[in-house]
């Protein structure tokens, strides 16, 4: 899964890159490739958009939409949701 790492405020109908980092369960679920965020509701109005993160723990940028009427704050531990090892196709 994937957590805030770094504090932030996200404005009303705007969307931000969020600073995040991986968390596996076990070490041994580490695995090398490409991985992208998987879309969901976080909160009321608040939505994490499929992004292709790079192949790190740390510093993960995540695309989060804050389509609300009023700012939202994210803090550091926050669950942004789920990672997909996917295959980028190269043109």
């Amino acid at each position: 899964k994937i957590v805030v790492q770094q504090a932030i405020e996200i404005p009303e109908r705007c969307q931000a890159n969020v600073v995040a980092r991986m968390v596996f369960r076990t070490p041994t679920t580490v695995a090398d490739g490409e991985w992208a965020s998987i879309p969901a509701e976080i909160l009321p109005d608040v939505r994490v958009a499929r992004t292709l993160v790079p192949d790190c723990c740390n510093d993960v940028p995540v695309r989060v939409l804050n389509a609300g009427s009023k700012p939202i704050m994210l803090y550091p531990g926050m669950d942004l949701g789920a990672l997909e090892q996917v295959q980028a196709i190269a043109n």
